[in-house]
């Protein structure tokens, strides 16, 4: 079984693509696009693992995984292939203009499904409305400072990534307004599919309200 590792920034379209990669290997995907456009339930509820599926995210631990497709943030790619030597490297790439959008959408899609009180009271300023669970999405002054805060944090992750050490390479920009399902199709040596295109038209929709 060839075994798939996603790599990608939180904010990118990881999930969204995972769900994409699902259709092309297993013929469906539960996966529900939620109202602020993120694709974090695949199926099971947000940010749970399915049979096709394992969320590493972050936490990248020292063993073999035996899931179909591995989604992670973790860029040691020489740490991961010395468990898992066969595995096939899967990176949405991004470039400088494309930095600040994936940290906007970080802040709108990951930060404001955990946004607490006392998350706010470790960022508010002093021009930030009282807390409530909605700032991020109703206030912008809160949107725009939290994604100002993001962007080192994006702009450093894509510099630990080796490009090179990717089997293949997809685009922000084609998540975001491109042909994102002819390029996942080519990974899998298939024609693209109708059903997915719809998907893909339907995220792409719900999505362009943060750059357009």
């Amino acid at each position: 079984m060839t075994q798939y590792y996603l790599l990608c920034m939180p904010g990118s379209g990881g999930m969204f693509v995972t769900s994409l990669m699902c259709y092309y290997l297993f013929g469906s995907c539960d996966t529900r696009v939620s109202n602020t456009g993120h694709c974090h339930d695949l199926g099971q509820g947000s940010w749970n693992n399915t049979d096709q599926v394992f969320l590493i995210g972050d936490h990248w631990q020292d063993r073999v995984y035996h899931k179909p497709i591995l989604f992670s943030h973790f860029t040691d790619l020489d740490c991961v292939r010395t468990f898992m030597p066969e595995i096939q490297v899967v990176l949405i790439d991004f470039q400088q203009d494309d930095v600040e959008l994936i940290s906007k959408l970080r802040t709108i899609k990951a930060h404001h499904p955990n946004w607490t009180a006392e998350e706010y009271a470790k960022f508010a300023g002093p021009n930030w409305p009282s807390y409530d669970p909605n700032n991020i999405l109703d206030s912008k002054i809160v949107e725009q400072e939290l994604t100002h805060l993001q962007i080192p944090h994006t702009q450093n992750w894509i510099r630990q990534v080796d490009r090179t050490k990717a089997n293949y390479v997809l685009q922000f920009k084609d998540i975001i307004r491109g042909n994102i399902n002819q390029a996942v199709a080519k990974i899998f040596g298939r024609d693209t599919d109708t059903a997915v295109q719809s998907f893909v038209e339907q995220y792409q929709r719900s999505n362009c309200k943060y750059y357009e």
